[in-house]
């Protein structure tokens, strides 16, 4: 009885080692002859060693990786301290990479690896773009507005990357990327809002992620500190602060110019369907009180302005909607405390917030028939 009880356990065993997800990599290395290389995988807060193996003499090896669960992991290949490659790496993937000893490769079979590679060049290309400037900069020059433009251009690259792959395991580590110890790429307060997110959309894809769970205490300590810096924690006390942006022609419009209008502010994105709902029931109103005193003023926080515009065409709407390009990082974001899409408010013909995000159409009216 023991001995098939023995025989019992080692198929069980046999079985739960069999059923542990794997992926593969099939590697070539130019120079790297019966080299020793190493395979680190990123546990969030640090990179351990996962294995050191041993190439073929033509650069070559194929190895499986044993994964710690179903979510991403991010893996890495060194050779001497120097960084070959990066992968991210799922159960069933199967991994083919070229490289070479300067840090230079191409990957194939894996989406996620292909995403990681491509916002990594970016990164790594503008790195190298501010540290020429910063070596100007200590001979003299005056190179300030050259490093915050090309701060600004990398910061919407990546924001690119991040809401054009919402699925992706790379928007969470794109989030936490730095140029160095005082220039992360998202440190404003405001940015807690992009973490949050992107943590939304992939929490139901991969919920037990250790990147995912960081992006939840990442967070919470993010959003203290804007609460702490809200500037508009009063709005029933302060007049509105004021906006200027272009609209769908390219003319800059002033929120201000509607001053003594009863004024909806709407913060929207394109991409949420049932905001473009909502717009209809907004244009039923703005047709009847519109004679009377009634302005719309949109704000999109969409990166694709032509997209916007498209969308803006097509709905026909009626109002002043504008855009300036920033996305969730343009200051009207800060400005109004915007900590999820939709938002709107209603600016009374005095100047104080009447109402906020009254989005069933019969409440709505009665706000603004008793401001009108």
């Amino acid at each position: 009885m023991k001995r098939y009880f023995s025989i019992a356990l080692a198929a069980l065993l046999f079985a739960a080692c069999s059923q542990q997800p794997t992926a593969v990599i099939e590697a070539s290395i130019e120079g790297a002859d019966k080299a020793q290389i190493v395979l680190r995988k990123l546990n969030f807060s640090k990179i351990q060693v996962v294995d050191t193996i041993t190439t073929a003499p033509d650069g070559s090896f194929t190895y499986k990786v044993k994964l710690s669960g179903t979510s991403p992991g991010f893996y890495y290949l060194y050779y001497e301290g120097t960084k070959l490659a990066s992968m991210v790496l799922l159960p069933k993937d199967k991994v083919m990479l070229n490289a070479d000893l300067e840090g230079n490769f191409t990957v194939t079979g894996s989406e996620e690896s292909l995403l990681l590679q491509a916002i990594d060049q970016e990164f790594l290309k503008t790195s190298a773009q501010l540290s020429e400037l910063a070596d100007k900069s200590l001979s003299g020059e005056d190179v300030g507005l050259d490093m915050g433009k090309t701060y600004i251009e990398y910061r919407k690259t990546a924001l690119k990357h991040i809401f054009g792959h919402p699925n992706s395991i790379t928007a969470a580590t794109t989030l936490f990327q730095r140029f160095n110890d005082n220039l992360p790429v998202f440190g404003e307060v405001s940015d807690f809002f992009i973490f949050k997110q992107v943590y939304d959309s992939l929490k139901v894809v991969y919920p037990h992620s250790e990147y995912v769970l960081a992006l939840k205490d990442e967070i919470a300590a993010r959003e203290r500190a804007f609460e702490l810096s809200n500037k508009f924690s009063n709005a029933k006390e302060a007049l509105f602060p004021d906006l200027e942006m272009p609209d769908n022609n390219g003319e800059m419009k002033r929120l201000s110019d509607f001053t003594g209008k009863v004024i909806i502010l709407s913060f929207w994105s394109v991409a949420q369907d049932a905001h473009k709902m909502f717009n209809n029931d907004l244009a039923e109103l703005y047709q009847k009180y519109n004679s009377k005193g009634l302005e719309v003023y949109q704000v999109s926080l969409d990166i694709d302005k032509a997209s916007w515009a498209s969308i803006v065409r097509s709905q026909q709407l009626p109002w002043t909607s504008v855009n300036d390009g920033n996305g969730i990082s343009s200051p009207a974001m800060t400005a109004y405390n915007i900590t999820q899409l939709p938002t709107f408010f209603i600016i009374g013909r005095d100047g104080t917030i009447a109402g906020k995000d009254l989005f069933e159409k019969d409440e709505l009216e009665k706000v603004i028939k008793a401001q009108l």
